[in-house]
Protein backbone atom coordinates (compact mmCIF):
# COMPACT_ATOMS: atom_id res chain seq x y z
CA UNK A 1 0.00 0.00 0.00
CA UNK A 2 1.35 3.47 -0.89
CA UNK A 3 1.63 5.95 1.55
CA UNK A 4 0.03 8.97 1.19
CA UNK A 5 3.42 10.99 0.56
CA UNK A 6 3.96 8.48 -2.69
CA UNK A 7 0.80 9.08 -4.23
CA UNK A 8 1.40 12.57 -4.64
CA UNK A 9 3.71 14.42 -7.46
CA UNK A 10 6.73 16.02 -5.91
CA UNK A 11 5.33 19.93 -7.03
CA UNK A 12 1.75 18.73 -5.19
CA UNK A 13 3.67 17.94 -1.60
CA UNK A 14 3.16 20.79 0.94
CA UNK A 15 5.39 21.76 3.74
CA UNK A 16 3.24 20.90 6.14
CA UNK A 17 3.42 17.10 4.92
CA UNK A 18 7.13 17.43 3.97
CA UNK A 19 7.57 18.17 7.96
CA UNK A 20 7.69 14.96 9.08
CA UNK A 21 10.29 13.51 7.40
CA UNK A 22 12.87 15.18 9.88
CA UNK A 23 12.79 15.84 13.72
CA UNK A 24 14.66 16.27 16.39
CA UNK A 25 13.97 14.14 19.53
CA UNK A 26 15.88 13.54 23.14
CA UNK A 27 16.89 10.01 23.16
CA UNK A 28 16.70 7.49 25.64
CA UNK A 29 19.60 7.84 26.24
CA UNK A 30 19.68 11.44 27.55
CA UNK A 31 21.44 12.57 23.92
CA UNK A 32 19.50 14.62 20.74
CA UNK A 33 19.02 12.68 18.04
CA UNK A 34 18.63 13.78 14.34
CA UNK A 35 15.63 11.63 12.78
CA UNK A 36 14.29 11.47 8.95
CA UNK A 37 11.73 9.26 7.27
CA UNK A 38 11.27 10.02 3.66
CA UNK A 39 9.11 8.57 1.04
CA UNK A 40 10.50 6.26 -1.28
CA UNK A 41 8.76 8.87 -4.23
CA UNK A 42 10.96 11.62 -3.05
CA UNK A 43 14.54 9.70 -2.47
CA UNK A 44 17.12 10.76 -4.57
CA UNK A 45 16.25 14.60 -4.81
CA UNK A 46 18.15 16.27 -1.24
CA UNK A 47 15.18 16.53 0.32
CA UNK A 48 16.07 14.38 3.47
CA UNK A 49 19.61 16.15 3.45
CA UNK A 50 18.82 19.86 3.25
CA UNK A 51 15.90 18.53 6.02
CA UNK A 52 18.12 17.33 8.01
CA UNK A 53 20.63 20.03 7.99
CA UNK A 54 17.76 22.96 8.93
CA UNK A 55 16.60 20.11 11.97
CA UNK A 56 20.46 20.07 13.35
CA UNK A 57 20.73 24.14 13.20
CA UNK A 58 17.63 24.23 14.91
CA UNK A 59 18.74 21.72 17.38
CA UNK A 60 21.74 23.67 18.04
CA UNK A 61 19.94 26.69 18.12
CA UNK A 62 16.59 25.79 20.33
CA UNK A 63 17.31 22.50 21.74
CA UNK A 64 20.68 24.08 23.09
CA UNK A 65 22.61 20.85 23.62
CA UNK A 66 26.23 20.26 23.10
CA UNK A 67 25.75 17.67 20.62
CA UNK A 68 23.73 16.10 18.73
CA UNK A 69 23.80 12.22 17.24
CA UNK A 70 22.38 10.29 14.22
CA UNK A 71 21.87 6.71 13.70
CA UNK A 72 21.42 4.12 10.25
CA UNK A 73 21.49 0.85 9.93
CA UNK A 74 24.82 0.05 8.51
CA UNK A 75 23.43 -1.53 5.41
CA UNK A 76 21.56 1.88 4.33
CA UNK A 77 23.90 3.70 2.59
CA UNK A 78 21.39 6.41 1.52
CA UNK A 79 20.98 6.91 5.07
CA UNK A 80 24.55 7.10 5.89
CA UNK A 81 24.84 9.53 2.86
CA UNK A 82 22.45 11.97 4.30
CA UNK A 83 23.90 11.89 7.41
CA UNK A 84 27.63 12.36 6.58
CA UNK A 85 26.70 15.51 3.98
CA UNK A 86 24.74 17.15 7.25
CA UNK A 87 28.26 17.39 8.77
CA UNK A 88 27.97 14.28 11.29
CA UNK A 89 30.74 12.51 11.80
CA UNK A 90 31.42 8.10 12.49
CA UNK A 91 31.48 7.64 15.83
CA UNK A 92 31.23 3.99 16.29
CA UNK A 93 29.23 0.48 15.37
CA UNK A 94 26.42 0.16 17.62
CA UNK A 95 23.47 -3.00 18.46
CA UNK A 96 20.11 -1.74 19.14
CA UNK A 97 16.50 -3.31 18.83
CA UNK A 98 18.53 -6.47 17.74
CA UNK A 99 19.77 -4.05 14.91
CA UNK A 100 23.46 -3.44 13.30
CA UNK A 101 23.77 0.10 13.61
CA UNK A 102 26.26 3.01 13.21
CA UNK A 103 26.16 5.79 15.52
CA UNK A 104 27.06 9.27 14.39
CA UNK A 105 27.66 12.88 16.11
CA UNK A 106 28.20 16.43 15.56
CA UNK A 107 29.32 18.86 18.68
CA UNK A 108 28.55 22.40 18.48
CA UNK A 109 31.69 23.84 17.60
CA UNK A 110 31.99 21.78 14.26
CA UNK A 111 28.70 23.13 13.45
CA UNK A 112 29.29 26.49 13.94
CA UNK A 113 32.69 26.23 12.38
CA UNK A 114 32.89 23.69 9.97
CA UNK A 115 36.11 22.25 8.63
CA UNK A 116 37.98 24.67 6.83
CA UNK A 117 36.33 27.77 7.50
CA UNK A 118 38.35 30.59 8.87
CA UNK A 119 37.54 31.90 13.06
Amino acid sequence: MESFLEKKKADQITPEEIAELDAIRGDELGEVEVLYGLAKAYWGRGIATQATKASISYGFNVANPDRLIAMALSDNQASKRVIEKSGLHYEKQIHMFNLDGLYYSIVRSQHNNPAGADC
